[in-house]
């Protein structure tokens, strides 16, 4: 990851993610019921490696010290609190969350939230936690969030997951989406939609959905029809994943400031253009 990021532009920068997990009613950590777990501290070293990394945390606000967890983050740097709400256990819209999310708008963290299903990292709690609509009450108190991968999968009765969250991001200036992972066979109908309603862009900004970017789960090949035969063989042809991706996403006329825009939501500066 550090080699393919280091060869992006020099003004380009990411976010290393780690991964925290599921916790009892008494706040204790289930270690046997995640899949993986990737701690703070780690996550955090790394990104010190290269100058083009954020810090990132992920806190699951039912551990009995999460506000102290998320305070040492902060002062340690990090600029982003990630949740998969489907497979740590999360209710983003519990009330009991609130001095949590009260403390983030302090520190000025952004909240990075898995939206719509998720079958990737295994273990789903339940996947109605993945509904944008439990995002109401943060957003409500001011946090700037993040829906990841749009809400790219699964619904209601009130419809998709991906068509509510479309349907709230002008309710919210505060609300985001990310369209990583929305390269990826199984999502390119989402993307495929959203590159036709350019306007959604403005809402929209990059995500990679690194280390499960990759071919042939994703390539230039599933947007025949948007791009020519030609132009996806010369862009197959991009060695470097994230690249590649980016590469794909500017031929499908994705406007730069998308490409820019997380950066300026997680450092709290103004975007311009």
């Amino acid at each position: 990851m550090l080699k393919l990021i280091s060869e992006l532009p020099d003004n380009w920068r990411g976010i290393l993610i780690p991964m925290d997990g599921i916790y009892d009613s008494s706040g204790e950590r289930h270690l046997n019921s995640a899949l993986f777990l990737i701690p703070n501290d780690y996550a955090m070293s790394i990104a010190t490696e290269s100058e083009k990394l954020f810090p990132a945390s992920s806190i699951n606000p039912g551990r009995k010290d999460a506000i102290d967890e998320l305070e040492r983050v902060a002062d340690s740097g990090a600029v982003v609190v990630k949740w998969i709400p489907n497979t740590m256990g999360i209710d983003p819209s519990d009330k009991s969350i609130l001095p949590f999310y009260r403390k983030m708008k302090e520190f000025s963290l952004t909240l990075l939230s898995h939206t719509g299903t998720d079958y990737a990292v295994g273990g789903a709690v339940d996947q109605t936690l993945g509904n944008p609509q439990l995002l109401r009450l943060p957003l409500e108190e001011g946090l700037n969030i993040i829906a990841a991968h749009c809400a790219s999968g699964g619904g209601d009765a009130n419809g998709s997951y991906i068509s509510q969250f479309l349907g709230m991001v002008d309710d919210f200036p505060n609300l985001y989406g990310d369209i990583s992972g929305l390269s990826m066979l199984h999502k390119v109908s989402s993307l495929r939609h959203l590159i036709r309603n350019p306007h959604y862009f403005d809402k929209l900004c990059y995500g990679s959905d690194f280390p499960l970017y990759y071919t042939p789960a994703t390539s230039p090949f599933y947007f025949l029809g948007l791009l020519s035969i030609s132009t996806a063989i010369a862009l197959e042809k991009i060695d470097n994943d994230l690249q590649r991706d980016i590469a794909t996403l500017t031929t499908l006329s994705a406007p730069a400031h998308f490409f820019g825009r997380g950066y300026y939501i997680v450092s709290g500066l103004e975007q311009v253009g």
